[in-house]
C-alpha cells in the first residue's frame, strides 16, 4: 500500500461542497491541496480559507488551453512537486439527443474529454521529471447522487 501522507494534490473541476468535504482539514493524511474552479469564481476566497497553507484555489477554464498551462505552473510553483492529479473537470448534458445541438455537444466534449486532457498534458512532464505521480479521471456522476 502507498503511502498517501503529505501528498500534493492537484484536484480540477470539482464542486464547493467536495472540495469542502475532502479538504486536509477534514482529513487526517495531511494532504496539501489545489483546486481549479472556473464556475465558482466567487468562492475562491472559501476556497482558501479552507485550510490555510494547505488549500489553494486557482481560477482557470479548462476549456482555455492558456488558463490551464498557468494554473498548472501556478498550483506547480505553490506545491512543489504535485503527487496526484485528480481529473473531475465536466458536466452532464441532460436531454434528448435529437433536441441537443452541436454547439452544446461539442462544449461538452471539450470541457469533460478535452479539458481533462489538457491538464494531464501540462502535469505529465513534471510527473515524468520526478519519476513518480498518479492520474485518477472520474466523472462527475456526484452532482446527480452526491457523496
Amino acid at each position: 500500500m502507498t503511502n498517501i501522507e503529505n501528498k500534493k494534490v492537484l484536484i480540477a473541476g470539482v464542486s464547493f461542497r467536495f472540495k469542502s468535504r475532502f479538504s486536509p482539514e477534514n482529513s487526517s493524511t495531511g494532504w496539501s491541496c489545489c483546486w481549479h474552479s472556473a464556475r465558482y469564481q466567487s468562492q475562491i476566497a472559501k476556497f482558501k480559507a479552507l485550510s490555510p497553507g494547505h488549500a489553494l484555489a486557482i481560477e482557470m477554464d479548462i476549456i482555455n488551453p492558456v488558463q490551464v498551462q498557468a494554473g498548472v505552473e501556478k498550483a506547480s510553483a505553490n506545491l512543489g512537486q504535485i503527487d496526484k492529479l485528480a481529473n473531475h473537470a465536466g458536466y452532464s448534458l441532460v436531454g434528448a439527443i435529437k433536441e441537443t445541438s452541436d454547439l452544446e455537444a461539442q462544449q461538452m466534449l471539450d470541457t469533460n474529454f478535452l479539458g481533462s486532457l489538457r491538464v494531464i498534458r501540462n502535469l505529465l512532464p513534471q510527473i515524468r521529471q520526478q519519476k513518480s505521480g498518479h492520474i485518477i479521471n472520474y466523472s462527475a456522476i456526484g452532482g446527480f447522487t452526491g457523496f
